[in-house]
């Protein structure tokens, strides 16, 4: 090959690179799963990746959860715009008082395989109706 030719092939190359390169620097995971022993219920959230490392959580949302009452099961969300922070060992809190304080939700847990799976604890309190629906989730990346 001659020198121009290794320049436009390197040239080449580089092109075709960069943009997988700059794909992967931020990108956002949706988890999606169900509560353990709950059949119907569903919970999605999603997970912000930077670099190959979880950066934060945001937009919680849960449907058709047990509760413990009469009111049924509860369905709402939390944080669309923003949720907690991933701490260093993958851990993170989620603890969300919506406006109004009518429900209270509490998510505690793990973001394992580089953002792609959560293993938690989900717990929502409803004030106005005073039950609360609890349990174990496991959210994979749809």
């Amino acid at each position: 090959m001659t020198k121009g030719g290794l320049i436009v092939f390197g040239t080449l190359i580089a092109a075709l690179a960069l943009p997988a390169g700059a794909s992967a620097a931020r990108t956002t995971h949706t988890l999606r799963g169900k509560v353990d022993g709950d059949a119907n219920s569903k919970v999605s959230v999603k997970v912000v990746v930077r670099n190959g490392k979880p950066q934060r959580l945001k937009r919680l949302t849960y449907r058709n959860l047990d509760s413990d009452c009469t009111a049924g099961e509860l369905s709402g969300s939390a944080g669309k715009n923003q949720g907690p922070s991933v701490e260093f060992d993958n851990s993170f809190r989620w603890v969300s008082y919506p406006q109004g304080g009518a429900r209270h939700v509490n998510m505690y847990g793990k973001v394992r395989r580089r953002g792609r799976r959560i293993r938690a604890t989900l717990e929502v309190f409803d004030n106005e109706n005073l039950c609360d629906a609890k349990g174990k989730v496991t959210l994979r990346k749809v």
